[in-house]
């Protein structure tokens, strides 16, 4: 679907323990910050991660859309998404789209 330029998350679950203070305040200042998605298939996605206060929900951009034409990802489908640390300490995630 071209038009999924953006995907919403409930940050609550996926962010517990990982966002340090510092990093929601940089959030607050600057509006996102860049961050590494690794998809299944080992490939890796520079994609911003902004929080909208307006709606409360943490919102994955930029290379998004290239990402639902290569995954076929439509409405309903179901995204395995996991927030971890690389070595560097780096505030990343994986996704993993699941088969039907």
């Amino acid at each position: 679907m071209p038009n999924m330029s953006r995907l919403f998350v409930s940050g609550k679950a996926l962010l517990e323990g990982q966002l340090s203070e510092g990093k929601k305040e940089r959030m607050g200042v600057e509006g996102k910050l860049g961050v590494k998605m690794v998809d299944g298939e080992g490939g890796v996605w520079d994609l911003d991660f902004m929080h909208w206060t307006s709606v409360d929900k943490y919102v994955f951009s930029n290379q998004w859309i290239q990402f639902v034409e290569e995954f076929g990802v439509v409405e309903g489908r179901v995204l395995q998404i996991w927030c971890l640390r690389d070595t560097d300490s780096q505030l990343c995630f994986a996704f993993n789209v699941m088969e039907d």
